[in-house]
């Protein structure tokens, strides 16, 4: 007699099990393939369809494509297709082990038609990359904050505070003092005061009866009269001397007028723009978004890699007893992929390149499988080609890879920001990178010539300034872009050269160099313009009072001489 009661109940949960992978398992297995990748790239995951298999254990990956977060109508990459089978026997230990898989239609950077971006928390930066962004805040701009360029006219300056001016106003001031002295000095009272006092003498000398005694009196008078004359010759023609000796001093006032050009100028004066400066502001940016995305990307993935099990096994040696485990024939890791190929085409249009790869030995536990992650691809089509290898031994903490893509065809490239920008329409790249770690160091250059290049700016700072940057890029064919990666993996050094910034520097200071000039010379005229104005004044008031010190020293000077004259008519013997 059957006992339905003991085999339906099974029959059901069976058929339950069944039901569940057959219609919901694949969907549950995607829906979790999405969230883990979108967590990871911090971007929209897209997968058609994901197919298992339990009879001949085995998943297939439809169509995935994996957004750009810094480019939200962009892929990262797609592929059409990713399947693999796993191994039976490893499975009754826990442990997937893949033979062979394969990866097909692997493309970078396609379009997509709606955008990636999602809302989830992103990783916290490393101390050392938030350094890099509040360091790339000082070169947002292209900066020319001692820079005047404007029209002569434009320029402004005070009159009343410039040296030559101040010189200017010393000498009239000398002047007016001196012109006081001398004017001070054209003061005959002293010789009116002795004219008189002789005319009483002479007037003595006519009273006196005894005429021997009256000619002795009338020869010491004269003597008298001749000292008087000959001291009142020599002062009046001290004075006049003086006054012919007066000048302006011009001399003084043209070294303090070329002092003033050159203070004024100063700020037209080109800083020197260092080209590392210039390269950082350039490529500082992408560089570093470049470095961050990848960084925190290898972050993700060092989750996945178990520590070093000689480590755990002094962390067993604290505790009571210990684990033994057996080496088997066949020891597996609990993830093994042994080979992964791959095909795809990188490049759109006419510049495709479809390549072919291949990756071996991936495992989450390196330690125990201890054989090279090794990844090679090539590809070329008539201009160029593409090809990558890697070493990397995980379980002695040292890697080394090359990359190198000759001739790779972009587009709508922007460099800078803000104030500054340089716009790669169109054009073609070189590019060699090799990257060594070894142990916590690590050792990369990244070398990049663009060549054919289709180039223009948007510069925005002032008019000249736009001019002279806008001309230099525009002849602008290729240039050099180079980025050293060195020191600690944890908090590494980057350093940025290109010859496009000494291009610039060299080309804006030779031009500017000219502008500087031309404005020095229309500064020079301005001022001395003005000083003309100045001195014409100055001068002309200066010469209106030497005729007057003159006049005064005639008038007074010829009353004295005709009083003395008169003394020496009346004297006579």
């Amino acid at each position: 007699m059957i006992r339905y009661s003991y085999i339906l109940p099974r029959i059901l949960i069976i058929l339950i099990v069944y039901l569940f992978f057959y219609f919901l398992f694949d969907s549950i297995l995607r829906i979790a393939l999405i969230k883990s990748l979108e967590s990871i790239f911090e971007a929209k995951v897209e997968i058609s369809k994901v197919k298992t298999s339990f009879i001949n254990p085995s998943i297939e990956i439809y169509n995935l494509s994996v957004g750009n977060k810094n480019d939200e109508f962009k892929n990262l990459f797609e592929f059409k297709k990713f399947a693999f089978s796993l191994k039976l026997k490893p499975l009754f230990e826990k442990k997937f082990v893949i033979e062979n898989s394969i990866l097909s239609g692997l493309a970078f950077n396609t379009p997509r038609k709606t955008s990636c971006k999602i809302k989830i928390e992103k990783m916290k930066l490393p101390p050392f990359m938030e350094k890099y962004i509040d360091e790339l805040k000082n070169y947002a701009e292209l900066r020319f904050d001692t820079i005047k360029s404007q029209a002569v006219d434009e320029i402004k300056f005070d009159f009343e505070n410039l040296s030559s001016v101040k010189r200017l106003k010393e000498i009239e001031e000398k002047y007016n003092t001196e012109y006081k002295n001398i004017s001070e000095s054209i003061n005959f009272d002293k010789y009116s005061d002795e004219i008189k006092k002789i005319q009483d003498d002479i007037d003595k000398v006519k009273r006196e009866k005894n005429f021997i005694k009256q000619v002795k009196l009338a020869v010491e008078v004269k003597k008298r009269i001749e000292k008087l004359q000959k001291d009142f010759k020599n002062d009046k023609n001290e004075i006049e001397k003086r006054i012919s000796e007066i000048r302006f001093y011009y001399g003084e006032v043209e070294k303090a007028k070329k002092d003033d050009i050159n203070t004024i100028s100063n700020t037209l004066r080109l800083p020197k723009i260092d080209k590392d400066s210039i390269s950082k502001m350039l490529f500082g940016k992408i560089v570093y978004e470049k470095f961050q995305y990848y960084y925190l990307l290898l972050n993700n993935a060092e989750k996945y890699i178990p520590q070093n099990p000689k480590k755990m096994i002094f962390e067993e040696k604290r505790k009571r007893g210990r684990i033994i485990k057996y080496l088997k024939k066949e020891n597996f890791p609990s993830f093994l992929l042994k080979n992964l190929s791959v095909d795809g085409y990188i490049g759109e249009d006419e510049n495709k390149i479809f390549y072919k790869a291949s990756v071996k030995n991936i495992t989450n536990e390196p330690y125990l499988y201890q054989n090279p992650l090794l990844m090679e691809l090539y590809g070329k089509n008539d201009k160029g080609y593409i090809s990558l290898k890697s070493d990397i031994e995980i379980y002695n903490n040292k890697s080394r890879t090359i990359f190198e893509f000759k001739n790779m065809a972009f587009s709508g490239v922007k460099l800078g920001k803000n104030n500054f920008v340089i716009n790669l329409e169109k054009g073609f790249s070189d590019i060699r990178c090799e990257i060594n770690t070894s142990s916590n160091i690590v050792d990369g250059k990244i070398n990049i010539l663009f060549h054919d290049i289709l180039v223009n700016s948007d510069v925005k700072i002032n008019e000249k300034i736009d001019n002279i940057i806008k001309n230099t890029i525009s002849s602008i064919k290729g240039f050099n872009l180079s980025v050293f990666i060195t020191g600690k993996l944890k908090e590494p050094s980057i350093i940025i050269e290109s010859d496009v910034g000494g291009i610039i520097s060299e080309s804006m200071t030779k031009e500017y160099k000219k502008e500087v000039e031309g404005i020095k010379k229309k500064i020079e005229e301005k001022i001395n313009v003005e000083i003309e104005k100045y001195k014409k004044k100055f001068e002309e008031e200066a010469l209106k009072r030497k005729q007057d010190l003159k006049e005064k020293i005639n008038e007074k000077s010829g009353d004295i001489e005709k009083k003395i004259q008169d003394l020496l008519k009346n004297i006579k013997i």
